[in-house]
């Protein structure tokens, strides 16, 4: 039996929950307004008993607005689905890899100060939470999460990714960066190995065994003369 290959790519439970959210209104007026476009179609095919016809051949006549909006609310509907599913942290070669909502940025493991187990009550007390906050990440709120404290921040910079991300996407203090994951434990062990990984090839680069070293020493006595 093959054992499962475990990904790189760790979908931010954050922004799941938040396109759960957003996908409800646009489904519910698409829905209606597929309705409203079929209740109109049908005197134009036959008498319908019961049912004031003016009506409908006036929605009729609209219909191009109908179709904007039914047409409007599946692109929102798809896109809430993009922003719920495709938001995730990437622990790719040589950048991490973060995607919220849409926008996606990379860190340089170079920036990665220390990367650490947190917990998401710890980092948003419950008496910090309004209502609709406190609905968003209720059933998340004993998930264990990924902290990761940086020294400098990419661009667009730190203010910026404050305004467009979710503040559930940063630590208490919004100084350090905060992943809600299904496995965070996991993320922490990726994210390790490759700093490791990198910082070993670094000094594998600068590593010169004695002769190597002799050689340049000479070449660069050569230079001089």
């Amino acid at each position: 039996m093959k054992k499962k290959k475990i990904s790189n790519r760790h979908n931010l439970l954050v922004y799941a929950r938040v396109g759960q959210r957003l996908r409800t209104m646009p489904f519910l007026i698409m829905i209606f307004g597929l309705i409203l476009l079929f209740l109109s179609w049908l005197p134009t095919q036959s008498t319908v008993q019961g049912i004031n016809e003016n009506i409908l051949k006036s929605l009729w006549d609209g219909r191009i607005l109908l179709v904007i909006v039914v047409v409007s609310c599946l692109l929102l509907f798809l896109l809430t689905i993009i922003i719920g599913r495709g938001s995730c942290v990437e622990v790719r070669a040589v950048t991490l890899h973060i995607r919220a909502g849409l926008l996606a940025i990379n860190i340089s493991y170079k920036r990665i100060r220390q990367i650490r187990l947190g917990q998401f009550a710890a980092q948003h007390t419950e008496d910090t939470l309004r209502g609709r906050d406190w609905n968003l990440v209720e059933a998340l709120y004993d998930q264990p999460c990924t902290v990761v404290d940086v020294t400098s921040w990419p661009w667009p910079g730190k203010k910026v990714l404050h305004k467009l991300w979710s503040k559930f996407m940063f630590t208490r203090d919004g100084d350090s960066l905060l992943f809600v994951v299904k496995d965070a434990m996991i993320l922490n062990q990726q994210i390790d190995g490759r700093i490791a990984a990198l910082q070993a090839n670094a000094k594998k680069g600068q590593y010169l065994d004695p002769l190597a070293r002799a050689i340049r020493t000479e070449q660069k006595q050569r230079g001089r003369k």
